[in-house]
């Protein structure tokens, strides 16, 4: 007899177990967003123009005796839009004190560079953008008469140039 009672508090175990067991769990509840109303506020748009900034320089050109060259490249060894300037020497080699360059980009960004003292074939690049750039080049003298400057000796705006 012990063997049976053993038998069925067994199966009403496993049939406790298995009703349990059965049924499924119920999905975790999400709660549901409450939409939110949108408005959009119109922002009034103003459009100021750019200035052009530049240095004060005497203007008109250099005195002869004292005029010098540079060369000015955009993209010539890669595809990016870098702006060279060479300094390329002259007359007044002796008496530039500095040669500073100006790039006023078509993003409204204004890049300066300067050499001082400069030599035959010193550069500066100055990264530009895809658009066109303006480029202008001061030269500073060390003298007295004439006035050392600056004068403004390039002025220039230069596009991009892709290669293809």
């Amino acid at each position: 007899m012990i063997p049976r009672t053993v038998l069925i508090i067994l199966l009403v175990t496993a049939a406790l177990l298995a009703a349990g067991c059965s049924q499924p769990s119920p999905p975790p509840s999400t709660p549901t967003p409450t939409p939110v109303p949108t408005t959009i506020t119109p922002v009034p748009t103003t459009i100021t123009p750019i200035p052009t900034p530049t240095l004060d320089y005497i203007p008109g050109p250099m005195p002869a005796n004292f005029e010098v060259t540079v060369d000015v490249d955009r993209n010539v060894i890669s595809i990016d839009p870098k702006i060279t300037v060479t300094f390329r020497g002259g007359r007044g080699i002796n008496y530039v004190y500095t040669i500073d360059v100006v790039v006023i980009r078509s993003d409204g960004v204004v890049e300066k560079a300067s050499m001082s003292r400069p030599k035959v074939n010193d550069y500066v690049e100055i990264l530009g953008t895809t658009g066109t750039d303006r480029v202008q080049i001061f030269v500073t003298l060390v003298t007295k008469d004439p006035p050392p400057g600056p004068y403004l000796i390039y002025d220039e705006d230069l596009p991009f140039r892709s290669r293809g």
